[in-house]
């Protein structure tokens, strides 16, 4: 079992990765001519942004 401490501290390093994943596709330039202007895989979820904000998310699973 994983103490409480530990599961505090990982969920700040998932936190401090999506924010680092937002800020870099802040500062890139939609790609045009989808139903997202952009993608990004963090962890095992897609996520797939329009118009600077999430549009929709999908977990990736192993085949």
């Amino acid at each position: 079992m994983r103490s409480q401490h530990y599961q505090k501290l990982m969920a700040q390093v998932r936190a401090t990765r999506i924010q680092t994943a937002l800020k870099q596709i802040y500062t890139l330039r939609p790609i045009c001519g989808r139903d997202y202007d952009y993608r990004l895989t963090i962890g095992n979820t897609e996520y797939f942004y329009l118009h600077g904000g999430v549009a929709f998310s999908r977990l990736l699973v192993e085949s």
